[in-house]
Parts: C-alpha cells; sequence; structure tokens
C-alpha cells in the first residue's frame, strides 16, 4: 500500500525546509505499525506544486495526508479535491493547525476530505493505516482524535492522550527518513524545522499552540544534541526551534551551548531562530547569550504583543510578565546582544492610544533595533476562532487577504491557487478609521526609528527635552503643508497602505522590479527615496518641520545640534555606489551620545569637538539590486542600515 504526506512548507521566499510532520508521520509508523513492510512511503511533497503535478505524483497512493497551515491550505485543499475526482477510492486525511477541534463545517464543505485529525498526529495517522478498509467508514470510529462524516451525520472522536516521552517518536533526522529525498536534491540547500519540546503553559487566545493543554513534554537531551550535529553534517543553513518557548528550562541553555559548540566545529548551521520562554528571564538571557557566542542567534524576540493591561486580560497574557521582557531588552543591549519586539495590532480593547503609547515606550524602554507590529489573524485552532462569541464580544471586523510574507517572491502565475488569512481590521475600541492610523503610526515608526532614517535625531530630542517618541512619530503624520511634498508622500503611502488592508488588499508592496519581492511599506519607501534621489530633500523637510512646530515646546530646542544630528544621520545611511569614506566633524559628541543611548550605557551630551571618520568602502555594493538585498532587505532585524564610524581624536577632530 503507497502511502503520501503533503507538507507545502512556506516557500514564498524560495527556500525549501525538509518537511519535520510529514517525516513524524513516517517514522513514527515504521517504529510501531504492524506488518510495516505492507506500507511503502513515497517520496514527500514538501514545497508549492503545481496542481496536476501533484495529482500525477500522489496517484499511485492509496492513502494521502495533508499537513494544512495558514501558507497551503488553499494549494492542499485544491489538490485534494482533484486527486479525489481523479481516484475516488483514495483516502484523504487532513491534519495540521488549519483543522479546527470543531470540523463539521471545515469537512462539510469540502466533502472530498474523507477524514481530518485534530492536534498531535502521529498516533492517529498509525492508527489510520492499521484500520483502514477501503469502501467503508465504520473503522474510523476507532480512532482518537478523528473527525469525519459517515451516512451524513457528523462524528467528533475522542482526543488522544498527549504523547508524554516523545521519544516514541521517532527522530526523521536521525532515522534517515528525509536522506532519499536529499539525495535526489542535491542542488538544495535545505532548512530545517526542530523540536526539542512540545507544548505552551500559556493560553494566549490569539494562539493555537495550548490549546491541547498546558504542560510542556521534552525529547530527550541526548536526541536533541544529536539532531543538531546532524544539521551541521548535512550541510543544513538555517535552523527554525518550533519550541514555543525555548529556554524554559536549564536545559536549553545547554541545548544552546551545545548548539555553539557544534556551529564552531562544522561552521553550520549558519543560524537558529528560536521563540523564547515567558517568565523565565535569567533562563532566557544566559540562551540567548549562549547563541550569540555560538555566532547562532537571529536576534532575540521580545514578544510584548501590548502594553496595555486590559488587552493582555482579554487575550489571558495577565499572567505574563512583562516587567520582565522589559528588563531583558535592558540587559540584551547592554550586552550587546540584537533583540527585537512583537507587537500585534487588532486585540481586544487594545485603543490607538494605548497602541501608539506602547510602541513609544518600548523604545523608551531601551528597543532601537526592530519592532515588529503584525496584524492579528484568527486562526482556526486559537480561542478566538474556537469560541464563538469572542469576536462579537471585541467587536472585531475581519477581512480575507491573501497571505504572502515580507520579502516572499512575487508569484506572478495568474492560475496559482492564492493562500489567504482572516485579518482583524477593526474592533469596538479601535474603530476603522483609528485602526488606519495604528497601522500607518506603526510604519511611520519602523521608517524613522528603526530602518535608522531618523534614529539619532529621534534619540536626540527625546533625551535633551523629553518629547515621547510618539509625539515625533506623530508629528511626521499630521497633515503637511504644500512645502512638504516628501513627507506628504510619505503620510500618503502609509495611510492608503493600511486602508488598502481593510478593502481585501495585501499589507506589502510587491516590486517585481525590485529583486521580485514583497516589501514592507517602511523599506519600500525607504528605497523609493534613495532611488529617486529624494531623501536629502526628506531630511530637509524634516528639520523645517520640526523647527516649526517644536520651537515652543516647554523644554527648548537646540535647533543648531538638532541640525548635526541631522546631518550625522543623513551621511550614516548606507547607499550603492560610494567610493570614498568621509570625515565629518560636529560641536557636539553627538555619536558618543547616541550610542550611550542604544547601548543603555548613557552618557551625557555635552560640547566637545568631535571629529569622525566614516567607513563607507569597506562595504560597497555597485548595483541597486546588491544595495537593496543586502542593506534593506538582510539588514532588516540586525538593523544594519548605517555604516560603521570611527570617532577621531578631539585634537584633530579640532580641526576639521
Amino acid at each position: 500500500m503507497n502511502i503520501a504526506i503533503v507538507q507545502m512548507n512556506n516557500s514564498f521566499s524560495g527556500q525549501d525546509y525538509l518537511p519535520l510532520a510529514a517525516g513524524y508521520m513516517e517514522s513514527y509508523a515504521r517504529t510501531h505499525v504492524k506488518r510495516i513492510d505492507q506500507y511503502c512511503f513515497m517520496k514527500p511533497i514538501y514545497r508549492r506544486t503545481p496542481i496536476e503535478a501533484a495529482v500525477q505524483h500522489l496517484l499511485p497512493a492509496t492513502i494521502v495526508g495533508f499537513s494544512a497551515y495558514t501558507w497551503n491550505r488553499n494549494l492542499s485543499l485544491a489538490i485534494a479535491k482533484r486527486l479525489k475526482e481523479e481516484k475516488p477510492e483514495c483516502l484523504i486525511v487532513f491534519g495540521g493547525p488549519e483543522v479546527p477541534d470543531r470540523a463539521e463545517e471545515f469537512l462539510a464543505t469540502h466533502p472530498f476530505v474523507d477524514c481530518a485529525v485534530y492536534g498531535e498526529g502521529e498516533v492517529a495517522f498509525a492508527s489510520i493505516l492499521e484500520q483502514f478498509q477501503p469502501s467503508e467508514r465504520g473503522w474510523m470510529s476507532e480512532i482518537h482524535s478523528l473527525r469525519y462524516f459517515e451516512d451524513g451525520i457528523y462524528h467528533a472522536n475522542a482526543l488522544a492522550p498527549r504523547l508524554v516521552n516523545l521519544d516514541d517518536v521517532p527522530s526523521p533526522y536521525l532515522a534517515g527518513v528525509f536522506d532519499d529525498l536529499m539525495q535526489a536534491h542535491p542542488e538544495t540547500e535545505w532548512l530545517a524545522m526542530w523540536e526539542t519540546d512540545r507544548g505552551c503553559p500559556f493560553q494566549c487566545t490569539y494562539c493555537d499552540w495550548g490549546v491541547l493543554g498546558k504542560g510542556v513534554v521534552y525529547f530527550s537531551l541526548e536526541r536533541a544534541c544529536a539532531e543538531f550535529e546532524w544539521f551541521a553534517k548535512h550541510k543544513v543553513g538555517y535552523v527554525f526551534c518550533c519550541n514555543a518557548n525555548f529556554g524554559i528550562k536549564k536545559r536549553d541553555v545547554d541545548i544552546a551551548l551545545y548548539a555553539g559548540s557544534i556551529k564552531k566545529q562544522y561552521k553550520l548551521p549558519r543560524a537558529l531562530a528560536t521563540q523564547n520562554a515567558k517568565n523565565a528571564e535569567d533562563r532566557v538571557f544566559d540562551t540567548q547569550k549562549a547563541l550569540a557566542e555560538g555566532e547562532l542567534s537571529t536576534g532575540v524576540t521580545l514578544a510584548f504583543e501590548s502594553l496595555n493591561p486590559p488587552t493582555l486580560d482579554a487575550i489571558k497574557r495577565k499572567n505574563i510578565r512583562i516587567e520582565d521582557f522589559k528588563h531583558l531588552q535592558q540587559r540584551f543591549s547592554q550586552a550587546g546582544i540584537l533583540t527585537y519586539t512583537d507587537f500585534i495590532l487588532g486585540l481586544p480593547l487594545e485603543t490607538y492610544d494605548s497602541f501608539a503609547n506602547g510602541i513609544s515606550e518600548t523604545i523608551e524602554n531601551g528597543q532601537h533595533n526592530r519592532i515588529q507590529c503584525g496584524n492579528l489573524g484568527i486562526f482556526p485552532g486559537a480561542e478566538m476562532s474556537m469560541d464563538s462569541g469572542y469576536l462579537e464580544r471585541y467587536g472585531m471586523e475581519t477581512k480575507e487577504v491573501e497571505a504572502v510574507i515580507f520579502h516572499g517572491v512575487i508569484d506572478t502565475d495568474p492560475n496559482r491557487i492564492k493562500e489567504t488569512q482572516q485579518l482583524v481590521v477593526a474592533t469596538n475600541s479601535m474603530p476603522q478609521e483609528d485602526w488606519v492610523r495604528a497601522r500607518a503610526y506603526a510604519w511611520t515608526a519602523n521608517f524613522l526609528h528603526f530602518d535608522k532614517l531618523f534614529q539619532i535625531p529621534n534619540i536626540f530630542l527625546h533625551e535633551t527635552t523629553g518629547i515621547t517618541y510618539r509625539d515625533i512619530f506623530e508629528l511626521f503624520l499630521s497633515k503637511k503643508a504644500v512645502q512638504y511634498p516628501v513627507l506628504q508622500m510619505l503620510q500618503d503611502c502609509f495611510l492608503e497602505k493600511a486602508r488598502g488592508i481593510q478593502s481585501g488588499n495585501i499589507e506589502f508592496c510587491p516590486v517585481p522590479e525590485w529583486l521580485n519581492v514583497y516589501w514592507p511599506p517602511d523599506e519600500y519607501m525607504f528605497i523609493k527615496l534613495c532611488r529617486e534621489g529624494a531623501l536629502q530633500e526628506f531630511y530637509e523637510e524634516a528639520f523645517h518641520l520640526l523647527r516649526t512646530h517644536l520651537w515652543h515646546y516647554p523644554k527648548i530646542v537646540d535647533f543648531s545640534i538638532l541640525r548635526e544630528a541631522i546631518a550625522l544621520n543623513s551621511n550614516l545611511i548606507k547607499k550603492p555606489f560610494v567610493a570614498a569614506d568621509e570625515e565629518m566633524s560636529s560641536r557636539y559628541n553627538i555619536w558618543e551620545f547616541y550610542r550611550s543611548v542604544v547601548t543603555g550605557n548613557l552618557i551625557p551630551l555635552q560640547k566637545e569637538a568631535s571629529g569622525y571618520h566614516l567607513d563607507k568602502t569597506s562595504e560597497q555594493w555597485q548595483s541597486w539590486d546588491d544595495w537593496m538585498k543586502y542593506v534593506v532587505w538582510f539588514g532588516n532585524k540586525r538593523g544594519a542600515y548605517i555604516y560603521g564610524v570611527k570617532p577621531m581624536h578631539p585634537g584633530i577632530a579640532g580641526h576639521h
């Protein structure tokens, strides 16, 4: 009997992940299914594949399992439907996060799906293989966690007990499940997903991680270490750790240290991305410090989501200590370890004011690298979706929007199957126009502060006058006079893009001629101003805007220093086609002051003749494509948008 599994991973960026869920199904079945010699596992479909090509590959199979998630749901369903038309006797099984507990509507809407598995799939799928009887459905009643229709009646079998000893699921990596696949594609640089534990002790209402119970169970430490060495030996370049809370246990520190030793020995993998634990400050710091020292860190995620107490209560994050995140942010800054903070737009009870203040406060607390503000999506397995009254209770309006990822490749095939997601675009506490303002505000903060285009003046203004970052950002979003055409263009772009999302348009900017990828709106405007030679005009307009509106600010702004801060920032933005280093001088220690704020080791701003050598030649880009790729795109999470600076001796500086 031929068995096929389809797990089309997120390949919008042209990257190929080894299909971990498919590997689990096969490795568990090979160990636990009786008479396994009767089954032949076909090569999995692991990336987005045209419908007809996928169907032709799957036709020999008797049972086909689909692992469905946001980025493959619609295509998986389209393939399954077409396969059922071609081979009605084929058993089609769906699992994955897109299968809700209450799957009646899902199955009724897609009658070509014979059954669906809710929750962990290994045991259920193995039972399906053993119990399957062609042309009847009575056997389905024996399978835990199965949802199906029989004679028009919907059935939801009892959930299978959670796997406690995860090593009962053999490692697909160590067991050789992927060997044939990798040998068949020797040209592919594989990426890997990795679990060292399973489960989440929290039950955030927008997430489906915690719905199966609060407990966390673990793969053995020996297995985790062996898998990471396997990645290195098999030249896996990037590893994404799927744990909900990496750093939740002391052993995660040991895993991080071991991963660093493997990187040192093999020079691979190049990076290990993790999602950090909550309420485990010291362990999170130690694990991420180990990854940074092991040259594996991709940046530390600090998932605030919101700083509004009523919102945190409504989404069941009241038990997660935000103060821990704030303290971690300071510790990482002082240690020179990059962090980025997650916020979610559209959460219940969030207002425009609380959202804008939350971002401003996070920057004031030391986050100067990146705030990632995602739009709230409704996932089938999350409480927001499963609680029928949740959305109505908070007045949450949703819009179906095509699901694309920033920096993902643009697919121009007119016949492509579009993946979609339900985005929240308004709530009782944040009506549509407030949502638009909040979305534009977040992009403005990214453009000015995190893309580094105006970070030095922002910090100077805040630290010397006490003006909030919110006030600065909102000034750039206020209505502009005709003398500010560049700032008006910036504002119009962000507001129009936000309103477009509410109309069902994608949330990023597709530009085929710019590397054929989707750009976040802030990066889009960054590139646009640079390519059109309008960046200096932006700085001039920004200075005049601030001088016009801040002259009466309670704490006097020294506009001559502001001018110097803007000039330094302008000169530091990385650009293509630059052939020589540059030297500049200042009457004040602006660079040293700025760096002291960013690193959390504040020194005073003082009048001190300062000279700076700007290193503009150690990195050079001789095409717009190279600059967009290596500076704007690859610099996204590490904020690598400005040149290196070498302060010159004060005695020399005074002569510049």
